[in-house]
């Protein structure tokens, strides 16, 4: 299975390891239709289970839940703005690691949120998404939108 951008093109350049791509990965079109917003972050949790215990990796699935959490939430609550929006799930496992992709339709880079010590958003990329993964997380931009990823270590 290919990675597709938001707008439906291929796009596997923005995957690592290109020469795993086929038949490894497993992507995840997660839409608004017939699903409340909130809705996404659980439903990706649920995906990425099922995926991580197919290949064996499900001492991964806690930290791959939350990291996976996380990500689709900031695509959720920053990006997806119309009906029409969708979210994309890319999960691609690698020699030592697994790598977890979430493609949102904004082209506007990640960050920490307006926070301080009393609120209970805005940190989740900089404390746990970047606790979980030694740092290992990033994002590109794409022609409609952006991929932000992150890799879990099989350790």
């Amino acid at each position: 299975m290919m990675f597709e951008t938001v707008d439906g093109q291929r796009n596997d350049a923005i995957l690592p390891n290109r020469d795993l791509v086929a038949p490894h990965t497993a992507t995840f079109r997660l839409t608004q239709q017939d699903r409340p917003l909130d809705r996404l972050p659980s439903i990706a949790r649920r995906l990425v289970t099922e995926q991580l215990r197919k290949w064996g990796t499900a001492f991964l699935i806690d930290d791959a839940q939350t990291v996976t959490s996380e990500l689709v939430t900031n695509a959720v609550r920053h990006a997806v703005l119309y009906p029409s929006d969708q979210v994309l799930l890319s999960l691609l496992p690698e020699p030592g690691s697994i790598w977890i992709g979430i493609v949102d339709p904004s082209p506007e880079p990640p960050g920490p949120g307006d926070s301080d010590s009393l609120t209970d958003s805005g940190r989740g990329l900089s404390l746990i998404v970047n606790e979980l993964t030694d740092g290992q997380w990033g994002w590109e931009a794409l022609p409609n939108g952006k991929i932000v990823w992150a890799r879990l270590r099989r350790e």
